[in-house]
């Protein structure tokens, strides 16, 4: 496997780990952009709103997603030695 196409199925990796801890049926709507860090041991090295819904509640939900997700599973050595940074969108609708 190249370190493109592991880099790629790491990424899905995180992101269907987070899908699968958003919420549903919420009546809120609106969409946050989180950005956050991922160590190379997986651990979760801090998380941040990049652009706000305009809903504190909805801005918190995201980051507390983000982090119930938490930890990941180790990055594959052949993607990185260090942190790696993501971003992922979440559509409240």
């Amino acid at each position: 496997m190249t370190r493109e196409q592991a880099l790629n199925a790491y990424s899905h990796d995180i992101w269907q780990r987070i899908a699968a801890r958003k919420p549903k049926g919420l009546s809120l709507r609106g969409t946050t952009l989180v950005a956050f860090i991922v160590a190379a041991d997986g651990h979760l090295r801090g998380a941040m709103i990049k652009h706000s819904s305009g809903n504190r509640d909805l801005d918190r939900l995201a980051l507390a997603t983000v982090d119930a997700a938490a930890p990941f599973p180790p990055l594959p050595v052949n993607v990185s030695v260090g942190p790696l940074s993501f971003a992922i969108s979440f559509d409240f609708r």
